[in-house]
């Protein structure tokens, strides 16, 4: 099978500025048995050595591969051939920085590799850049997606390892051609505008770069013109003949053709998304030139120029999706809530909660409260509740008071006090009451501390004193150090 075949790597104008040479390479291989091998690389800007790294990296994996292709041709041979290619790139660059003596991480770049013979696609990839495929149906995709790190803005490279490497067969439709871009490129192929799907590409660029359309009129040149297309050097009036050349090949209304290439002309966007880009540019297409292989007509809205402010409109939908995309109605009054098991009710501004029933109606709201005045509610039904608590409380704190004051009372009460020769006993006859006895004046008070001088009623000094000493010696709680010892584990 034959091949329109071409590859260029373009430095780009942010290196111009710096003086920093192009850190992209490109290699492909037309091997005799029909097959390509074909391999682009993206050093690292901030790798110092990246320049070196991305060369060894296409020159040894497109080497190798050429090199051991296996006879059998089978997916499992390819695929390990690939891989071990891989592994090879790695080691040489590693041999070139032990010999430099230099940190292998100044010599990351990134390595995706395709061998492709018009039917079957096999390939490598490692880092940020892309491959592409256009099917015999007339279907363009992006057949990888770009490996970066956890924050999504770093790549991983090839020194990542094989962990980090997808060695795979494409398993879609019958490519009729492939193309490789390194990140620079890539970016502009699909911008974010356009979303985020495998077939989210603008499609006027897509086409210039590997439909066969207007390649077949210029087998000659075609090379030279993808780059100075590259460059930026591509004059405006021959870019969107060669587009109209395309669209006679790809549209199925050709009448349609002369309207939508004036439209793409007239945004401009091809020329301005090669102006955007600042980074490196690579592009290598592998593009069948067999007339079995020509794309299947499409519509023209596949071809036309996209309506970017509804495009962009969704995408912004799908990479930041508003509070009510995520369930949540962002006016307050009301909010998604769910309550029990898989039921979804809604919380109405008074906070009351309704279900939704099988028939769509929904049920009168039921006093369950979450926000809003059910917050407020619920709060002041806490404070009712505390405020009987404290009542309570302090209510059994008075009788309790009461009760100590009655019972120290009773020991000290009238009756207690009275003579033990006090009749008390109830009689059937009137109590007589004994005359007071008087004191003699003319005998000696008893001293103080004493009661009587009568050896039946002596009274000795109060020993109060002696009793709390010996309590305080007995049971004072003090802890000794062997006590201490104990606790200090």
């Amino acid at each position: 099978m034959s091949y329109y075949i071409y590859g260029h790597s373009v430095r780009g104008t942010s290196h111009d500025k710096t003086k920093t040479p192009c850190q992209d390479s490109c290699k492909f291989i037309d091997l005799q048995n029909g097959w390509v091998v074909a391999a682009v690389a993206d050093g690292v800007g901030s790798a110092v050595n990246s320049k070196v790294g991305s060369e060894m990296a296409v020159e040894t994996a497109v080497n190798f591969v050429a090199s051991y292709m296996p006879v059998s041709l089978r997916e499992n041979g390819i695929k390990r051939t690939i891989y071990c290619a891989y592994n090879a790139a790695l080691k040489k660059i590693k041999d070139k920085a032990e010999q430099d003596r230099q940190p292998l991480e100044s010599y990351d770049t990134t390595l995706s590799l395709v061998v492709f013979n018009g039917d079957r696609l096999y390939y490598g990839h490692a880092g940020d850049g892309g491959i592409f495929g256009l099917t015999v149906y007339g279907d363009y995709s992006e057949i990888t997606k770009p490996h970066n790190g956890k924050d999504g803005s770093t790549v991983v490279p090839l020194r990542g390892g094989e962990d980090t490497w997808e060695i795979d067969a494409f398993r879609g439709d019958v490519l009729t051609s492939v193309l490789l871009l390194t990140d620079g490129m890539r970016g502009e192929m699909r911008p974010y505008e356009l979303g985020t799907g495998e077939k989210d590409l603008y499609i006027p660029m897509c086409s210039f770069l590997m439909h066969p359309g207007w390649y077949r009129k210029h087998e000659r040149e075609y090379s030279e013109i993808t780059k100075d297309f590259l460059d930026g050097n591509l004059k405006r009036e021959l870019l969107y003949k060669l587009l109209s050349e395309t669209y006679l090949e790809a549209l199925q209304n050709h009448d349609m053709v002369h309207q939508t290439v004036n439209t793409v002309c007239a945004q401009d966007n091809i020329t301005k998304m090669l102006l955007r880009c600042k980074d490196d540019k690579t592009a290598l297409a592998i593009i069948g030139s067999s007339v079995d292989k020509i794309p299947a007509l499409k519509a023209v809205e596949l071809y036309a120029e996209p309506n970017w402010a509804e495009k962009k409109a969704q995408s912004d939908k799908e990479l930041y999706p508003s509070r009510k995309d995520r369930g949540v109605v962002a006016q307050p009054p009301v909010v998604t809530a769910v309550i029990s098991g898989d039921d979804a009710f809604q919380v109405d501004s008074n906070g009351g909660v309704s279900k939704p029933s099988v028939g769509g109606n929904q049920s009168e709201p039921n006093p369950i409260r979450t926000s809003g005045e059910g917050g407020k509610n619920g709060k002041k039904k806490q404070s009712k509740l505390l405020e009987i608590v404290i009542v309570i409380v302090v209510f059994l704190a008075v009788i309790g008071g009461i009760s100590v004051f009655s019972f120290f009372s009773g020991l000290f009460s009238y009756d207690d006090a009275m003579p033990t020769n006090t009749n008390t006993t109830s009689t059937s006859e009137p109590l007589v009451s004994e005359p007071p006895v008087t004191e003699n004046p003319y005998l000696p008070r008893a001293s103080q501390g004493a009661v009587s001088n009568d050896e039946d009623n002596e009274v000795v000094p109060s020993s109060s004193n002696h009793a709390e000493s010996t309590f305080s010696d007995e049971n004072s709680g003090d802890v000794g150090e062997d006590d201490i010892s104990s606790y200090s584990g």
